[in-house]
């Protein structure tokens, strides 16, 4: 028994010292070796990309510096393109009536001034009637006054000859052609009878030195001078406060009437919408008729009635607007609180996607003063140009509101940053075709620019071609 476990241990060592000195010699080499055919042991991250001069002319690679840039925090929010409410009107009727003609449609081109529709209503018959007749009443209370105020003069003219002891033939010749109306039969008279007493009592005077007149006669004739100069002065006084009472009075009616004209021309314009100047030779039948006239230049945005239908006071006919200047209306909200700094005349840019790759220019307006409860937001209101009228009220548009003021920056272009596993980085160039991947970390961006940490200013970075390095990169990392 002895003897056959012997040689049964003695094959198992050798066997088994054989085993294990094949496994410390030969499997590792295999291992190595295995090792060697798959690659490095421990893999490297590759942050270089090479390109034969030839791809990298395909590729139209182009390199930005980057710079220090005033950056400002901007954001887009949205609005719509509304009518600029100083340049938009409903042309209405100003009375009853039927429309005869409706000469516009929309989107007619009209000038200021233009004829847009003709109204036949019988207010405004009268109201021109009215007109003509204060008119005639003014010219004949102007002609009235002339007259009065021709006597007034002419009577003072007269009283001062009078009261010169002029003779009254020569009075009565010089005033021949100066109107004084009943005053001058008064005045004379008057006068006359004067002169007569006067002379009467200058030639009993030269009598009664003799004693052939009693002393009563010369007393009488006394008498009756002093009576005819007093007569005469009560004529000429109350004559003078009789004329320059009636030139008053004639004054206050043409006051009067002209105020009256006044009123009338001002209510027939009301009516119109515009000065008009009524003749006299009018045709009457024309005198009903009302021209709707544009208040200034646009263009026709709706019709709301046609040639012959009735319409009542406060109709609109059509919509005029001049459209070569629109407004923006936009909201703040509380997140672009900043923009409530914005200033009227203030540069906004507005963007459409009627115009792709189009960015417009607005001036602020004005800026809301309080919170709309139903938006919780405070209504922008910019002006924007629309003389190519590529642009309609009620399009869509988004506005770039800055939110906060601009800060210097070291940035690069919105084109060289690219991203990969939530890193940022930028391709810097070398020598002999070799681009280096810079991490960097980006901040604000305004304008195509972003802020950046992490890259000296100056440096060059790859701003056209970068996504293709990228792909390239991954490419190479993969095989």
């Amino acid at each position: 028994m002895k003897k056959r476990l012997i040689p049964a241990l003695l094959f198992t060592l050798i066997v088994g010292g054989g085993g294990w000195v094949f496994w410390r010699e030969v499997a590792p080499k295999a291992h190595q070796e295995e090792a060697a055919d798959s690659g490095p042991a421990v893999d490297e991250v590759r942050t270089k990309v090479t390109l034969s001069p030839e791809k990298v002319a395909a590729t139209k690679i182009a390199t930005t510096s980057v710079e220090m840039r005033m950056l400002q925090d901007i954001r887009q929010v949205p609005g719509r393109l509304i009518y600029d409410d100083t340049r938009h009107i409903e042309v209405k009727v100003p009375t009853v009536g039927t429309l005869a003609d409706v000469r516009v449609k929309p989107g007619d081109v009209v000038e200021s001034g233009a004829v847009l529709a003709i109204l036949s209503s019988p207010e405004v018959g009268n109201a021109r009637a009215d007109v003509l007749k204060r008119r005639a009443e003014l010219s004949l209370a102007e002609r009235q006054w002339t007259w009065k105020e021709s006597i007034c003069r002419g009577l003072k003219q007269l009283v001062n000859a009078v009261e010169e002891g002029r003779d009254a033939a020569a009075i009565v010749a010089d005033m021949d052609s100066t109107s004084l109306g009943a005053y001058r039969e008064q005045v004379m008279t008057a006068y006359s009878r004067f002169r007569l007493a006067r002379q009467l009592l200058s030639n009993i005077n030269a009598l009664s030195d003799s004693g052939a007149v009693p002393l009563s006669t010369v007393q009488q004739r006394t008498s009756e001078l002093n009576a005819a100069e007093a007569a005469l002065k009560a004529i000429t006084e109350q004559s003078l406060f009789e004329a320059q009472r009636e030139c008053n009075e004639a004054r206050v009616t043409v006051d009067d009437a002209q105020r009256r004209v006044r009123i009338s021309e001002q209510h027939l314009r009301t009516l119109l919408g515009y000065q008009e100047d009524v003749q006299a030779d009018d045709d009457m039948q024309q005198l009903s008729y009302v021209e709707l006239r544009a208040p200034f230049a646009g263009t026709i945005e709706a019709k709301n009635f046609s040639s012959k239908e009735r319409v009542t006071l406060g109709d609109s006919v059509c919509v005029l607007a001049d459209t070569s200047l629109l407004w923006v209306a936009a909201d703040i909200r509380e997140r672009e609180w900043g923009a409530l700094r914005l200033q009227p005349g203030q540069a906004i840019s507005v963007t459409t996607p009627g115009l792709p790759g189009v960015e417009l220019q607005a001036q602020v307006y004005y800026v809301g003063r309080q919170v709309d409860p139903a938006t919780n937001a405070v209504p922008l209101i910019a002006t924007i140009a629309n003389t190519e009228g590529l642009l309609r009220p009620g399009q869509f548009v988004r506005v770039a509101l800055p939110v906060a003021a601009p800060v210097e920056s070291i940035a690069v272009p919105d084109s060289a940053l690219l991203e990969h596993e939530e890193a940022t980085f930028v391709f810097v160039p070398g020598v002999d075709g070799e681009f280096q991947q810079v991490h960097v970390t980006p901040g604000l961006s305004s304008e195509g620019w972003t802020a950046v940490t992490g890259i000296e200013v100056g440096t060059p970075v790859v701003s056209h071609g970068a996504f293709a390095l990228k792909s390239e990169l991954l490419l190479e990392g993969e095989e």
